[in-house]
């Protein structure tokens, strides 16, 4: 069968018919391209920076690309509770218009609440469907990020002519849309993981410092608990010596007695015999004064305290001290009608030892020293002064004076000095704090005073 020719009309028509498939095709082929091209640069934006506000505006200006977009707006919520956090606007529009574009919250709420693109395609059509306040044409297109079922932000695009954005673009803004939410998402997520870090190793250095310090703190106790069972021993040792002395002591004293009553007249004799006794006695009442200290000392049971009478007891013991027995202009003022209070006495005479050798060192370089004791009252209260007119304390101290090993004085292990471990005003502190009491300190260069304050009324051991 011979071949029918065609016509030329027909075969124009058909030319022009696979024309504009091709064109078609090529436009969708482009959009492809551009659409493929935002994927990637979208994706491209972690690799450039971590600036969440940069990261945001490279975003946006992908989207809109891809979306044939003239203006646009990103807007990022707080993951928790909705509010905005930033917001970044697109750059002078390529139209040169300089007016900005911002969605309406009703368009916001209604893309947060359908979980889906809005697309306005002419808005002068619903201008008050969604709160929009312009009566010139233009299309619109906002898109939800969501992430993990939260809503953490809105792009909304906008082109000056109307119908711009077209149905067949929803379904290619939800591809933009899901990349741009993994892209700020991750950048979230990699600032939440650094912040967590830094929070990680700011949580390692101060618990290697609380390490530190209670380790340092343990060996300290440590110490001072040998120091305790040290004194303990010394302590019962001086009880046994000073029990040993007393038969020997004895015999002295009954010897001398006995020579008196046997004197053959000569007066040299009955006074060196005198002197014999009145040592030998002193002795004898230094003897018992220790042995009565060890006891109360190390005796921990309460009992009925006069202040003054603790204070007397320790001082004379100081008198061992030749610097203060004999270099230290002393004054002591107490208080006659001193009511008594219930308590350990080696908490108080600890105490009260230890303000006093303070006083004392802070004097050692001083010309005049000058040390002054007393003790008053009021209805709640029994208070004990000891001030000195030593070198006073610095000003950026006095608040640590009380803090556990700190301290003024050389090292312990140094001998130009009055040395110290730190710990006597801290377990001085302790100790009154046992019945309710406050140790308090004023101080400046001549003159430093410690008042150890005791309710009447207390804590009781």
């Amino acid at each position: 069968m011979s071949r029918m020719r065609e016509k030329p009309a027909e075969h124009t028509e058909r030319m022009r018919s696979y024309a504009e498939a091709a064109a078609a095709m090529s436009r969708q082929f482009e959009e492809k391209v551009r659409e493929l091209s935002t994927i990637r640069r979208i994706g491209d934006a972690l690799a450039h920076t971590l600036e969440m506000e940069r990261v945001c505006a490279m975003v946006l200006e992908a989207v809109m690309e891809g979306m044939g977009a003239e203006k646009g707006v990103l807007r990022l919520f707080e993951s928790v509770n909705g509010l905005p956090m930033l917001e970044v606007v697109s750059p002078v529009s390529r139209s040169n218009q300089n007016r900005s574009y911002h969605p309406t919250d009703k368009m916001i709420a209604w893309v947060l609440r359908e979980r889906k693109p809005l697309l306005i395609g002419d808005v002068s059509e619903k201008p008050r469907s969604f709160g929009i306040k312009t009566s010139r044409g233009g299309s619109s297109m906002t898109l939800p990020l969501i992430s993990r079922e939260l809503e953490i932000g809105v792009i909304s695009l906008w082109h000056t002519k109307p119908n711009r954005f077209r149905p067949a673009q929803i379904p290619v803004s939800h591809i933009l849309a899901g990349q741009a939410t993994m892209a700020l998402e991750n950048v979230r997520l990699v600032h939440e993981l650094i912040r967590m870090n830094e929070n990680l190793e700011q949580k390692v250095l101060e618990r290697t410092r609380k390490l530190q310090e209670t380790n340092q703190r343990l060996v300290e106790l440590q110490n001072q608990l040998i120091q305790t069972e040290t004194m303990k021993v010394i302590g019962q040792f001086t009880a046994g010596i000073g029990h040993n002395l007393r038969t020997p002591l004895s015999v002295i004293l009954s010897t001398a007695d006995l020579i008196r009553l046997r004197g053959d007249g000569d007066g040299r004799v009955a006074t060196y015999v005198d002197k014999i006794s009145q040592q030998g006695t002193r002795m004898a009442e230094i003897i018992e004064m220790l042995m009565e200290k060890c006891r109360k000392t190390q005796r921990r049971e309460v009992e009925r305290l006069n202040m003054n009478d603790v204070l007397r007891k320790e001082l004379s013991f100081l008198q061992g001290n030749l610097d203060f027995k004999h270099n230290v202009e002393k004054e002591y003022d107490f208080v006659s009608d001193l009511p008594e209070i219930e308590g350990f006495y080696g908490d108080f005479s600890q105490t009260f030892v230890n303000l006093i050798n303070n006083a004392v060192d802070a004097m050692h370089a001083c010309e005049t020293k000058q040390l002054r004791i007393r003790t008053r009252r009021d209805h709640d209260h029994i208070y004990v002064d000891v001030e000195d007119s030593g070198c006073g304390i610095p000003e950026d101290k006095v608040e640590r004076i009380f803090d556990f090993s700190f301290t003024t004085k050389t090292p312990a292990h140094r001998e130009d000095g009055p040395s110290g471990t730190g710990i006597g005003l801290f377990n001085s502190k302790h100790l009154v704090s046992k019945y309710g009491g406050e140790i308090h300190v004023t101080s400046r260069p001549g003159r430093t005073v410690f008042t150890v304050q005791i309710p009447l009324r207390g804590h009781r051991p």
